[in-house]
């Protein structure tokens, strides 16, 4: 397969693990890919190499991507992909704070320790507290914007603001889990506004899923006189509105 593969190609890319044994396997790699431009294919070329999985605070991590920089000082890309465990221990931190403001949302909505605010409240607060976090970094970090669309950025802030505030609306209504879930079907409008406006290629596999997806949704909404739900309604206007702030 690897043959086949590097005898169809004009170019390979090489992600490298920063390991030890990675880098035995870069040469023999390296060994086959000579091997394939001298009897196959001559116009093969290494487009690049990538380094994965790399520990900043790994000594041996760092000695195998400077290993690797001293045989091919052309090749390697200056951005290395990390260690993926972080990554994935902050999305699940972003999710558990995200269901966490759907919670408080609903406490501060229905009243539970005091006197009910409106969800328009709920999600000033929510973003004037996100402002003043983003200035103080900025002050701190001191960054600069480089010829920002500020219509682009202020239409995005304004979409957000309206599906939280939808959001925080629903859950005050309905169970958060239905919320949540109907709220989540915003790559599905995602996807529908990218054909319509972006003109992007949509594939079978992804229609299929936004169907099914869809179909879930209906469920959730329980349509119907007997079953109607307001909250699933405005679930469902929070899921548009962060479906545009995606496009």
């Amino acid at each position: 397969m690897t043959i086949n593969a590097l005898a169809a190609s004009n170019w390979v890319l090489t992600p490298v693990q920063a390991e030890y044994y990675a880098l035995e396997g870069m040469s023999l790699l390296m060994n086959t890919i000579k091997l394939v431009q001298r009897r196959i294919n001559p116009n093969l070329k290494l487009f690049g190499i990538a380094m994965t999985m790399v520990l900043p605070k790994s000594t041996l991590s760092r000695m195998v991507c400077d290993e690797v920089a001293r045989f091919f000082p052309e090749q390697v890309f200056n951005t290395a992909i990390q260690n993926s465990l972080r990554s994935a221990l902050m999305m699940t931190a972003a999710s558990f704070f995200i269901g966490m403001t759907a919670i408080l949302a609903k406490t501060l909505g229905q009243g539970f320790n005091g006197e009910s605010l409106h969800p328009l409240q709920v999600s000033t607060g929510r973003f004037g507290f996100a402002l003043l976090t983003i200035l103080i970094f900025l002050l701190i970090k001191q960054n600069k914007f480089e010829k920002p669309h500020y219509l682009i950025h202020f239409s995005r802030s304004v979409f957000g603001w309206v599906g939280v505030t939808c959001m925080f609306a629903a859950v005050t209504l309905i169970a958060v889990p239905d919320a949540i879930s109907i709220s989540f079907l915003n790559p599905v409008f995602a996807m529908f506004l990218a054909l319509l406006i972006l003109k992007e290629r949509v594939g079978a596999l992804r229609w299929s899923a936004a169907g099914i997806a869809l179909a879930g949704s209906f469920i959730l909404l329980r349509p119907g006189f007997d079953g109607f739900q307001l909250g699933a309604i405005i679930a469902f206007a929070a899921a548009l509105c962060f479906g545009i702030e995606v496009i």
